[in-house]
Formats: C-alpha cells, structure tokens, sequence
C-alpha cells in the first residue's frame, strides 16, 4: 500500500483541524502547542485551523487556555 503523499505548502489554504488527545498532559503545552504556533506563524497550518483538545480534567475551555499561557510564563 503506498504511503500517503506529503503535506505541501498548498494545503495551507485549506481547512485544518487537529485533535489533541490528552490534551491536559505535559506534553501539550511543553511540546504541541509550541509547535502549532510555531507552524502557523510560518503559514504552514492556513488561515482557518480548528484545535481541539480532549482530556479527563473537567475544566472549562477558558481556564484550560489560562493554564496555558501560565505555563508559557
């Protein structure tokens, strides 16, 4: 079965969406989230992405968003 073919800079013009799975870990903010912004600052995620992240943690999408920037600090 051939691979599927790689993400050009063409498919920036389209619709992303990524989901994060356990998204309240660790990894997310340390690694993720970093590399997201990262990539969108290059252009290479388009105009128009959708992140969502799904975890155990029950908090709100304001205070997971808040964690963030705090451990961006």
């Amino acid at each position: 079965m051939p691979c599927a073919s790689p993400v050009t800079t063409s498919t920036a013009t389209q619709r992303t969406k990524i989901v994060i799975f356990g998204a309240s870990g660790d990894l997310t903010p340390r690694k993720l989230i970093p590399s997201l912004c990262s990539l969108f600052c290059k252009d290479k995620l388009g105009l128009e992405v959708n992140i969502v992240g799904f975890a155990r943690s029950n908090i709100s999408s304001e205070e997971y968003r808040d964690s963030l920037v705090q451990e961006k600090r």
